[in-house]
């Protein structure tokens, strides 16, 4: 990856009844450019998270359609037999 240089303008014009606050982005930036961290998650909480996120994404548990609007698929009711199956509203 690669970065080139940017010209960043700001302008000094709040939009009607916002005057003095910041929108999120207005601030967030700002706070990177001050280097506040405050707002940003440290890499090893980013890891972390990814930990558990990506084997569940890339695991090998396969994927089952199921019509919309129903209460999954069939192969669904495997995963839930040994605690007595699931308790669907009628």
């Amino acid at each position: 990856m690669k970065g080139e240089p940017v010209e960043l303008k700001l302008g000094e014009q709040p939009a009607q009844g916002t005057a003095g606050r910041m929108d999120a982005y207005e601030r967030l930036l700002g706070d990177a450019m001050v280097g506040d961290a405050t707002l940003f998650a440290r890499q090893d909480v980013v890891e972390a998270a990814w930990a558990i996120v990506d084997p569940v994404i890339h695991g090998p548990s396969p994927m089952y359609d199921y019509a919309p609007g129903s209460w999954g698929p069939a192969e669904a009711d495997a995963l839930v037999a040994e605690v007595g199956g699931w308790n669907t509203p009628q």
